[in-house]
């Protein structure tokens, strides 16, 4: 059973939680453990490719070519992981992908919430489809959190 590590530290950046995560990784490495480390982002932008470099620091392109946060970086290189696109998820990204659903009529006219709690995150996210499931199998998942989650529902049902 994969077990998930979510770092925390409220809305301060710079506090060190990527560093941190990634570096918690490579601990875990080696000890055996398999270990896939996430970015999860308040940011209203789909992806950090269109923010400033002055205010947000510099973009990471991985493999796959998404330009997502400067700490996937960190986490391939302290990890050996490679990084990908759904590594990283932003608020953004989550609210660009329930718009596109309900344009697309896949909830057949019921209304969508936003509700500022927290869910299990893994279920929530991969209902989402940003967190696929993997063919591979991680012991841990390391998540840092960058502020307060938040969950969709349908009609009210989770």
């Amino acid at each position: 059973m994969t077990r998930f590590i979510f770092i925390t530290g409220g809305v301060v950046s710079s506090l060190g939680k990527g560093l941190s995560s990634a570096s918690l990784g490579a601990l875990l490495q080696a000890r055996g453990y398999r270990v896939r480390l996430r970015k999860l982002d308040p940011y209203l932008n789909v992806d950090p490719g269109t923010m400033s470099p002055y205010q947000h620091g510099e973009v990471y392109v991985t493999d796959d070519g998404a330009e997502t946060d400067l700490d996937l970086g960190h986490y391939e290189r302290y990890t050996g992981v490679p990084a990908r696109r759904s590594d990283n998820v932003t608020t953004g990204r989550i609210y660009s992908n329930v718009i596109a659903k309900e344009r697309r009529g896949v909830w057949e006219s019921h209304w969508q919430e936003c509700y500022d709690f927290a869910l299990p995150q893994r279920d929530f996210a991969a209902q989402q489809g940003l967190i696929p499931v993997s063919k591979v199998f991680f012991w841990v998942v390391v998540l840092p959190l960058a502020a307060a989650i938040i969950v969709f529902s349908v009609n009210n049902r989770f």
